[in-house]
């Protein structure tokens, strides 16, 4: 009874160690870098600054070493890192406990990122930003560069950034905080909330609630099914807001008498400070123009 205990033992132990193999491992270092690529497939993305180049990638899960590799390929002043597996032992992403890529780059670097299922995260970075997954969220903060980007599903949160935003999802909710510079995006479902922003913003849902607080710019937003709304905005070129099912309402940093309207409706309230119709509403006056369409909804702005 005793050996079989110990065998037992053993065996747990052995199926363990096995369970938390180090599947991959790879240091780089560089000091001539102008562009990095990064191929992470699932792995976790971490950029963080520094004053030289610096990467660090492992993958833990049940395997055996060699399973996985992380490479680096470095041509001129271009480094490609990716993550990839051995077809003849590996058919699947399957079984990983640990894929993370934790990069330190110095300022003024172009930086590309994909990744297939695995969050980006991305915080004090100077220079040219892309990224990419197809499942996994967008994190970035503090940032000093224009950003393009893309998810399928996940969900972006973009905090401090100065410089122009272009986003596009299928399927995630996406946050703005402390934005200077432009923002365009776009999401087939899910909610976009654009808070402190100073620069023109262009905003479209398929099916999401659009949300504007603190926006200091023109504004372009549309959704076929949600609500768009705005508090403390201040309008600053002609807007355009449509809704196919939802209401719009917006509270101006502006006076409300030094807006132009065009609005339309094809069922629901129309409302401007204390005017009032029902299909059709409009004002010739100010410098600026808000044109405004809704199929199912009301429609209110005041100040």
């Amino acid at each position: 009874m005793k050996r079989t205990t110990t065998l037992i033992c053993c065996l747990i132990i052995s199926f363990a160690s096995f369970a938390q193999s180090t599947l991959a491992e790879h240091h780089f270092e560089s000091s001539d870098v102008k562009k990095v690529v990064i191929d992470g497939a699932f792995c976790d993305v971490f950029v963080t600054p520094g004053s030289s180049l610096v990467f660090d990638g492992i993958i833990k899960g049940s395997g055996k070493s060699g399973d996985y590799l992380i490479a680096s390929i470095q041509t001129g002043s271009t480094v490609v890192f990716r993550v990839e597996r051995k077809q003849e032992r590996n058919r699947g992403w399957s079984n990983i406990e640990l894929g993370k890529l934790a990069l330190t780059l110095p300022e003024h670097i172009e930086l590309k990122i994909t990744n297939t299922s695995g969050d980006i995260n991305v915080s004090d970075f100077t220079g040219e930003l892309e990224a990419s997954t197809t499942s996994g969220d967008i994190v970035l903060k503090n940032i000093n560069s224009d950003c393009w980007l893309k998810a399928t599903s996940g969900d972006l949160r973009a905090r401090n950034v100065t410089g122009d935003i272009k986003m596009r999802s299928t399927s995630g909710d996406q946050e703005y905080f402390e934005i200077r510079g432009n923002l365009e995006t776009q999401a087939t479902s899910g909610n976009i909330e654009c808070d402190k922003i100073k620069g023109n913003v262009k905003a479209f849902a398929t099916s999401g609630d659009l949300d504007f607080d603190g926006i200091e710019g023109a504004i372009e937003a549309g959704t076929t099914s949600g609500n768009i709304t705005g508090d403390y905005v201040r309008i600053t070129g002609d807007s355009r807001f449509k809704s196919t099912s939802g209401d719009i309402y917006f509270v101006f940093e502006n006076e409300i008498e030094s807006l132009g309207f065009d609005l339309r409706a094809t069922s629901g309230d129309l409302c401007v400070g204390s005017s009032r119709s029902e299909d059709r509403l409009y004002m010739d006056r100010g410098q600026y123009t808000i044109a405004g369409e809704s199929t199912s909804g009301d429609q209110v702005y005041k100040n």
